[in-house]
C-alpha cells in the first residue's frame, strides 16, 4: 500500500464510503432473501444495496484521475497480484481443511491463477485496467480538448445513455472492460483539463458538485421504489428495480462525478486513522466477496431471520455491514503488517519478475 503520508484523506474517506455501499451490496444481491408477502421489506434492501455499483465506478474513477499524471510501476502491480493471490489461495485452503464450501477441481485452478480465470472480475478487469494504462495515458496525451471532449460525448451515448434508457439496456458494446477504460478516459479529461471544467461548469463550488450527486441518486432510489411497487402488480417490472443503478448507468455516472468531485474538492485535515482504514479497502472486497460469500451472509449474517420485520431489518443490515468490513479490515491490516512484505519480497525476487523488470 501506499505510505498514509501521501495519501489525501479526503479520498481516502471517499473510498471507505464507497467498499461500504460495495459491502451493503453483497448483502443484498447475496443474502439469499424471498420476502413472501412482504413488498416493504423488499423495497428496503434493494433500496440499500443500490449504491455498489457507483463504489465501483469511484474507484475506477479515482484510479485514472490519478494515473493519468502518472507512470506505470511495477512494485504496485507486484503488491496489487501479492494481495490477490493470498486471499484467493488462504481461502481456497480454508475450503480444503474446513468443509465450509464445495471445493471443485474448477474451484482450485480458478483460485490458483485468480487474474486469469476472474476469480474476482473487477480485480482482473482493475489488472489488465493498470496494465493498459501507459497506453492510454499516450493516447489522452495526444487529444487536444476539443477531440477529447467529443470521444467522451459518444462513448457516453454509446456505453451509458442508449443503455439506461432503452430496454434491457441495449448496448452496441456492454464489457466491463470497455467501461472502465471510458471512466479512465472521462477521469483523466477531470484531471489534465480541470481548469477548463471548473471556467465551464460547476467550479470549485462543492455544494454544486453533491447537489449533482444527491440529486442522480435520489432519483436511482425513487425508481428503485417505483419499479418494485409496480412490479407487484405487473409482472413486466419484477426483479428490475435494479435497472437503473447498474454500472453503466447515466445517473450512477452522474453521480460518481459529482460525488467525486465534492470529495476531492474537500480539504479534510490529514487523518492518518482514515489513510490506514482506506488502505485496507481492497483486501476487504477480496475477503467478503470471495467463495465465502453465500457462506457469509445466509449461514453466518442470517439475512433470512430478519427478512419479516421491517424495524429488525434495518438495524441488522447496518450492524452487518460495519461489523462484515470492520473484521475484514482488520484481517486485512495483519496481512500488511505481518505477511504483504514477505510476499512482495519473494515475488521480486524470482527469475521471472527479474526478467520482466529487466526488460521494462
Amino acid at each position: 500500500m501506499k505510505n498514509s503520508k501521501s495519501r489525501n484523506s479526503s479520498i481516502e474517506m471517499l473510498r471507505i464510503i464507497c467498499m461500504l455501499l460495495i459491502v451493503a451490496h453483497h448483502y443484498s444481491v447475496h443474502g439469499g432473501w424471498e420476502f413472501p408477502n412482504n413488498l416493504f421489506n423488499k423495497v428496503y434492501i434493494d433500496a440499500f444495496g443500490l449504491g455498489g455499483k457507483l463504489g465501483v465506478d469511484v474507484f475506477v474513477f479515482i484510479f485514472g484521475f490519478y494515473q493519468v499524471r502518472s507512470s506505470f510501476n511495477i512494485n504496485k502491480m507486484i503488491k496489487l497480484y501479492s494481495q490477490i493471490w493470498f486471499y484467493s489461495i488462504s481461502i481456497l485452503i480454508v475450503g480444503l481443511i474446513l468443509p465450509i464450501y464445495k471445493v471443485s477441481i474448477k474451484s482450485i485452478i480458478t483460485s490458483i491463477f485468480p487474474i486469469i480465470f476472474e476469480q474476482y472480475w473487477f480485480a482482473t478487469v482493475y489488472v489488465v485496467l493498470m496494465l493498459f494504462s501507459p497506453i492510454l495515458n499516450n493516447i489522452i496525451l495526444m487529444l487536444d480538448r476539443s477531440h477529447y471532449r467529443k470521444f467522451l460525448i459518444v462513448g457516453g451515448l454509446i456505453l451509458s445513455i442508449i443503455p439506461t434508457f432503452t430496454i434491457d439496456g441495449l448496448s452496441l458494446i456492454r464489457n466491463d472492460f470497455v467501461w472502465f477504460t471510458y471512466l479512465y478516459f472521462l477521469a483523466g479529461f477531470f484531471r489534465i483539463h480541470s481548469q477548463w471544467i471548473d471556467q465551464t461548469f460547476m467550479g470549485k463550488n462543492r455544494t454544486r458538485w453533491f447537489w449533482l450527486f444527491l440529486l442522480s441518486y435520489l432519483i436511482v432510489i425513487i425508481s428503485s421504489v417505483s419499479i418494485n411497487m409496480i412490479g407487484a402488480h405487473i409482472s413486466f417490472f419484477q426483479n428490475r428495480a435494479r435497472y437503473f443503478s447498474s454500472t453503466y448507468s447515466t445517473l450512477i455516472l452522474m453521480s460518481t462525478i459529482g460525488i467525486f468531485k465534492y470529495f476531492e474538492l474537500a480539504s479534510f485535515k490529514e487523518s492518518k486513522i482514515i489513510n490506514v482504514i482506506a488502505s485496507t479497502t481492497f483486501g476487504v472486497y477480496l475477503l467478503h466477496d470471495s467463495m465465502l460469500r453465500d457462506l457469509l451472509w445466509q449461514s453466518y449474517v442470517k439475512n433470512y431471520f430478519f427478512e419479516l420485520h421491517f424495524s429488525s431489518i434495518i438495524v441488522h443490515s447496518i450492524v452487518s455491514v460495519l461489523v462484515v468490513f470492520s473484521m475484514c479490515s482488520c484481517i486485512e491490516l495483519l496481512r500488511i503488517k505481518y505477511i504483504e512484505r514477505v510476499m512482495i519480497k519473494r515475488i521480486q525476487e524470482s527469475y521471472l519478475i527479474k526478467k520482466v523488470v529487466s526488460y521494462i
